[in-house]
């Protein structure tokens, strides 16, 4: 049960990082994803991990494993609030960078 919460969490910061994606150029493999060079992340537009943002390909293979085998479909939506609390959480770990968070800020508030 740890290891789900885990990677829900986990699942709830990718969202937040992607939360406002903006279209650009680039072919989708057969995930739904891509390397997206100018923000250099590969992120996701279709199937169960759409709106994820993921360092790499093989981070986002172990997530989707991950998915599968604690035999969830899709990650819960999160409200505007949580969004922003735990883009707060991640700014004060100093996981993202002041730029990244009013970015992100700025996409969630969009929301609204």
């Amino acid at each position: 049960m740890t290891r789900v919460r885990s990677l829900l969490m986990a699942i709830v910061g990718q969202l937040l990082l992607s939360a406002g994606a903006q279209a650009h150029g680039g072919g989708l493999d057969s995930y739904g994803c891509h390397n997206d060079q100018s923000r250099e992340h590969y992120h996701c537009h279709r199937g169960v991990l759409s709106g994820l943002d993921f360092p790499d390909k093989a981070a986002m293979l172990e997530n989707l494993r991950e998915l599968q085998a604690a035999g969830d479909k899709e990650p819960a939506p999160r409200s505007v609030e949580q969004r922003l609390k735990e883009l707060q959480r991640l700014l004060d770990q100093n996981l993202i960078t002041e730029d990244q968070y009013k970015e992100r800020q700025e996409e969630i508030l969009k929301d609204l």
